[in-house]
């Protein structure tokens, strides 16, 4: 029995060290057995002996969605199915996921219509707008206005909302006037207009804004009694994030208070929570009681029993007992999904590790020492951070923070990656890359854009921006000021420098 498993390990670290050799430009988490990888800015997939199972011949690869998955030749999109076979030939302009059986793709001319999953055009090209089909309806738009048709291109609601939302729920959000109200799927205004703000329906109720924050249910009744400053849109596990007196903390959907108050919440998984403090970023358990002490500098999502924490720039992994059980010395650390992280190296190149593996002493304090702020000609403290143009580090009081690319300007704007800013604030960022939507979350506020596309949501309402989003060298960079005073912070623009200062 000892050689098998001496066999079985040896096995385990021919693959962990196989993985090592081969670095990739960007790795994503495992998903329906497969990882997408970029190398030399051409997408492929892995399986999980991390053999190559679709060649790096595309522009792009999203993830498995009812059986088809997006592909990217040149400027058009396709589909391969499950098996990575080809069934769909690259011919749209965009396109977006199967939802419902059907998806939504637009053509040459800028129109959007309707395929199946054999690519038979089963709702013509005519629409100026088109979305995914939920609750069996899907959100157009024609003549400049928004309605909702069904799977036989009927509309079922005219079109005649100048802002409307897709339906979650059987409850829509859509615009009357200056105010935000419901219908349900028959066109009734089941909520009247009334609220300032209102987001999509989740977990049996939807989060608005009358004065302060809220929750109601589907006829619009107030659930709460408690008054919030704000609340998170999304409802996970039952629970909602609430902010009072300047902290975060965790309420069930009747405004219960269930959490002490954090800096930062993140959300549940694998039964631990990632939590700020004055003093770092820890963990909670499900009994909201801090399992893992504060003391990172940065926390992500448990997956598998792992999870990627950082200290003085540098990443590593700890288990659920908060043990360190990789050393502390890669740029960047992703989700671990089938047994393995993606993790990159200072100079550069993405490669899969498996925590389990890698065990080993962290480097001490000393041993961590990054890059020096040479770059940087403002001090900062306090509520601020500083960025500088062409220089790939976020300055927060003491600490640089190495950024996946520079801030850079482009048409006169400066454009920069944001997932570390926000991150840096206390919010949250999300990055759909199957609709190329970067969701941006920060206290009460919400900015939604997509990559190419000259408008954006901001707290629900749409925007147009001078420069929109834009990928360079693999990485995503989005307008910073719009960002950041979207999010309610301040932007100074410091000449002599080329720097950027936010103070939030």
């Amino acid at each position: 029995m000892k050689k098998i498993w001496m066999i079985v390990l040896c096995l385990l670290c021919i693959t962990v060290s196989a993985s090592a050799e081969e670095n990739y430009d960007l790795l994503y988490p495992f998903c329906d057995g497969y990882a997408r990888a970029v190398k030399n800015l051409k997408w492929g997939l892995l399986d999980e002996n991390l053999d190559l199972a679709e060649n790096f011949n595309w522009d792009y690869i999203g993830e498995l969605s009812e059986n088809r998955r997006i592909v990217k030749k040149g400027e058009l999109y396709g589909f391969l199915n499950e098996k990575n076979a080809v069934v769909i030939s690259p011919s749209y302009s965009q396109v977006y996921n199967f939802s419902e059986g059907l998806c939504a793709v637009k053509n040459a001319e800028g129109q959007w219509g309707y395929i199946d999953p054999q690519g038979n055009l089963v709702i013509p090209f005519a629409y100026e707008v088109a979305n995914d089909f939920s609750c069996g309806l899907a959100l157009v738009k024609t003549g400049g206005f928004y309605g909702y048709i069904d799977k036989t291109n009927q509309f079922v609601i005219p079109a005649t909302y100048e802002e409307a939302y897709p339906f979650s729920e059987n409850r829509a959000c859509v615009r009357s006037g200056e105010l935000y109200g419901f219908i349900d799927t028959m066109g009734t205004m089941v909520i009247p207009p009334s609220y300032e703000v209102a987001f999509d329906f989740a977990g049996g109720g939807a989060v608005v804004k009358q004065g302060s924050y809220t929750f109601v249910d589907d006829s619009g009744k107030n659930k709460m009694s408690a008054v919030w400053e704000q609340l998170s849109p999304q409802i996970g596990g039952g629970y909602l994030k609430a902010k009072k007196n300047g902290v975060w903390m965790f309420v069930d959907s009747g405004g219960n208070v269930l959490s002490d108050g954090y800096t930062y919440l993140g959300d549940f998984s694998d039964g631990l929570c990632p939590v700020g403090t004055d003093s770092g970023y820890g963990y909670i358990n499900e009994a909201f009681e801090l399992a893992i002490p504060a003391e990172w500098d940065s926390a992500g999502a448990f997956s598998e029993g792992f999870a990627p924490v950082s200290r003085g720039g540098f990443f590593g992994y700890i288990d659920k007992t908060g043990r360190l059980v990789t050393e502390l010395l890669y740029a960047d650390a992703g989700k671990v999904s089938a047994g393995l992280g993606a993790v990159c190296e200072a100079e550069g190149g993405y490669y899969f590790i498996n925590p389990q593996m890698t065990a080993s002493e962290s480097k001490s304090d000393s041993g961590l020492e990054q890059e020096p702020a040479r770059g940087f000609e403002t001090v900062v403290d306090g509520q601020m951070l500083l960025l500088k143009i062409d220089y790939p580090f976020l300055q927060k009081g003491r600490e640089n923070i190495p950024l996946d690319a520079a801030p850079i300007i482009r048409d006169g704007r400066t454009l920069l990656p944001i997932r570390h800013v926000v991150e840096a604030l206390g919010g949250e960022v999300k990055w759909d890359p199957e609709e190329q939507k970067i969701s941006l979350y920060y206290e009460s506020h919400s900015v939604i854009m997509y990559v190419s596309e000259a408008g954006a949501f901001v707290d629900g309402r749409f925007v147009l921006l001078d420069v929109p989003p834009v990928i360079e060298n693999n990485r995503t960079l989005v307008p910073v000021r719009f960002v950041i005073e979207s999010l309610g912070c301040e932007v100074e623009w410091l000449p002599d420098g080329q720097e950027v200062l936010i103070t939030y």
